[in-house]
């Protein structure tokens, strides 16, 4: 059995680890956050199997890689699963150079998968990665679809598809839905949008909003288009 090691326990690291652990050996590196016995491995450890996932926010990239730098297997594949996909890319091969990675973007989550990701799609945008094809036939043997698409042009989507869902869901969870008490079926999808900014973090908003270089102008031009909608009316 193939060994993998997450580095992030947090709600993504957890997600990945009961959806792995049946095909996986695994061990679990986080060092803020408890994890049981049996997974519970050092860094070195982590670093030593021979595909290590990065379920930490793009803001950590640079302390974890240059942490691992000395230590970690010449055989270990990276795979970078940030939401962001530009800048992790850059940092892998700035701080490791000569390592094999593959840099991927799973376009679901505990919450819209939480037990089956069959016909869930994760994106591929880049690989120096001589197994590539080991994992991606790994991929469709567990149902997932796969696209293909560069990291810019996947930053440059996601600053719409999650950045501006982001940040209507914070805006309308700010804003104080929820003291409606009357419902109809289109407020309720409101409601429902809203309810997404609870299940994510500061960090996951930090990497989308600030570490996409697409996603300001893109926040800038819906806050434009709703001024400009109530100037109409």
């Amino acid at each position: 059995m193939k060994s993998v090691g997450i580095i992030g326990f947090g709600s993504y690291g957890k997600y990945l680890f009961r959806m792995l652990k049946g095909d996986f050996l695994i061990k679990i590196y986080d060092k803020d956050v408890n994890v049981s016995k049996d997974i519970n491995a050092s860094l070195e450890e982590v670093a030593g199997c021979e595909f290590l996932i990065l379920a930490i926010p793009y803001s950590a990239y640079n302390e974890v890689l240059e942490q691992i730098r000395q230590t970690i297997s010449n055989d270990t594949v990276i795979i970078d699963i940030c939401s962001v996909k530009v800048k992790p890319i850059k940092k892998l091969k700035s701080i490791l150079p000569d390592q094999s990675y593959i840099s991927v973007h799973p376009l679901f989550g505990p919450e819209s998968a939480p037990q089956d990701i069959t016909n869930q799609t994760i994106v591929i945008c880049d690989s120096n990665c001589r197994v590539k094809d080991q994992f991606v036939g790994y991929l469709k043997k567990s149902g997932l679809k796969i696209e293909y698409i560069s990291a810019e042009e996947h930053d440059r989507e996601m600053a719409v598809i999650q950045g501006v869902t982001f940040f209507l869901a914070k805006g309308l969870n700010e804003f104080g839905l929820h003291q409606m008490k009357l419902k109809t079926p289109s407020f309720q999808k409101l409601l429902d949008l809203a309810y997404l900014d609870n299940h994510h973090s500061d960090e996951l908003l930090q990497t989308i909003f600030q570490d996409n270089r697409y996603s300001t102008a893109k926040r800038t031009e819906l806050i434009k288009a709703l001024e400009d909608l109530n100037k109409k009316f």
